[in-house]
C-alpha cells in the first residue's frame, strides 16, 4: 500500500489530533485484525523532519515516510 501526499497529510494530522473520534475514523483503515495493535505512529517530529511509519497490511514490515522541513513526503527504503 503506497500513500499520496495528501493522505500522508491527513494520516499526520489524525495522529497528531486531540479528538479520538477524527483519530479513529482515519486510523479505521488501517485496522488489520492479523496484526493487532499495528497501527500507524509517528516516529519522528522535530526540526530536522517528520517521520510517519506506517504496517504493511500484506506482510511482516513497515512503510516508512519522511518529510523534512519545506520538502514533501517521501518514502525511505
Amino acid at each position: 500500500m503506497h500513500h499520496s501526499p495528501d493522505q500522508l497529510d491527513i494520516l499526520w494530522a489524525a495522529l497528531q489530533s486531540p479528538d479520538a473520534a477524527q483519530r479513529s475514523k482515519v486510523l479505521q483503515r488501517y485496522s488489520n485484525p492479523a496484526m493487532a495493535g499495528a497501527l500507524p505512529q509517528i516516529v519522528c517530529d522535530d526540526e530536522h523532519a517528520q517521520v510517519l511509519s506506517i504496517p504493511t497490511p500484506d506482510h511482516p514490515g513497515r512503510h516508512v515516510y519522511v518529510r523534512r522541513p519545506g520538502g514533501a513526503w517521501s518514502e525511505q527504503h
